[in-house]
């Protein structure tokens, strides 16, 4: 599977990492060099030429410390144990203060996943906190619209759980602040055409509302630039475009001329759980904190909110 790319020793790739990834190691470089050896043989010896073959990639084949000259910048990476291990590593270079730059590329059938942006100004944005939280209408509008959409969950008293990412920051081609919030259902599989069908049932949702929180977040968010707007909120591309999903605490890269890691990788916000105290009732009841950010270690995070899945599998039913 590798595609035969140069293996640099620990000390070299701690040096590339230096140079590439100026001022944002953290912490003791103590058995770091060791570690970068070992996660730079698993990436390369997972690379394969073919995009047909490709399960995960660097976004914007951004030349990362870990990269030869012959590097294909793609990745076949699939059976358990190995995802288990990518999702290890990811996570030692979360805590290192150098996010890896990886994108998983969509399945047919996938995990709900949504992304919500807003632009900001040079020095201000929108607050992960003031979208999503317990008590937050924001949060309250999505959660009751997915209750209506898959009304079993409320019915049966199951679980309707979301794990919510917050990469806001410095959004280098745009030159502004911008607020990225990631929502991920892992229990509601969808395809293109349903994921964006629940982006516009939501959308309607919240156009509609008249609650006054909602209206003070959407001057507020128009207030920063016009072109924020409950429509354009949701990032589409993550289900109509080619480019690959980015992973949780991995960090974003900026488009070219630019086309260097961001510093905002998606940081765990918390686990949310939506409740129906009344399975008849149509309102929702309450949203629960059931794991803050700090509650998973990294890989199980990874584990929930990765989005890929198996060709075939059955969509979550709806109304």
């Amino acid at each position: 599977m590798a595609t035969g790319g140069l293996q640099m020793s620990g000390p070299a790739l701690l040096d590339k990492l230096l140079k590439f990834r100026e001022g944002e190691l953290t912490g003791d470089v103590q058995g770091l060099p060791e570690q970068l050896e070992q996660i730079c043989r698993f990436l390369q010896d997972h690379e394969v030429q073919s995009y047909n073959d490709c399960t995960h990639e660097v976004l914007l084949g951004y030349p990362d410390w870990w990269i030869s000259q012959r590097s294909t910048k793609r990745l076949a990476i699939v059976e358990n144990n190995t995802l288990d291990t990518l999702y290890r590593y990811i996570s030692t270079m979360y805590e290192k203060g150098v996010p890896l730059t990886l994108g998983e590329r969509r399945t047919t059938e996938f995990s709900l996943i949504q992304d919500i942006q807003l632009r900001g100004g040079k020095d201000e944005m929108i607050a992960y906190q003031d979208l999503i939280g317990t008590q937050n209408k924001f949060l309250r509008v999505i959660g009751q619209a997915m209750g209506e959409l898959y009304p079993s969950f409320k019915e049966s008293n199951a679980n309707l759980d979301a794990f919510v990412f917050d990469g806001s920051g410095f959004e280098s081609n745009a030159g502004v602040q911008q607020t990225l919030v990631r929502i991920v259902w892992p229990a509601i599989i969808v395809d293109k055409d349903r994921a964006g069908r629940i982006m516009d049932f939501m959308t309607n949702k919240l156009i509609r509302s008249e609650d006054p929180e909602i209206s003070a977040l959407e001057t507020r968010m128009k207030g920063l630039h016009e072109g924020n707007k409950w429509g354009s909120i949701w990032d589409d591309a993550i289900y109509m475009g080619r480019e690959s999903i980015r992973m949780p605490f991995n960090d974003n890269v900026s488009r070219p001329p630019m086309q260097k890691p961001e510093k905002r990788p998606f940081r765990p916000v918390g686990a949310f759980r939506f409740k129906w105290t009344d399975p008849t009732a149509a309102d929702l009841d309450r949203i629960e904190l059931i794991a803050s950010g700090q509650d998973l270690t990294g890989e199980e995070w990874l584990k929930l909110a990765c989005v890929r899945r198996d060709h075939g599998t059955p969509l979550t039913d709806w109304k």
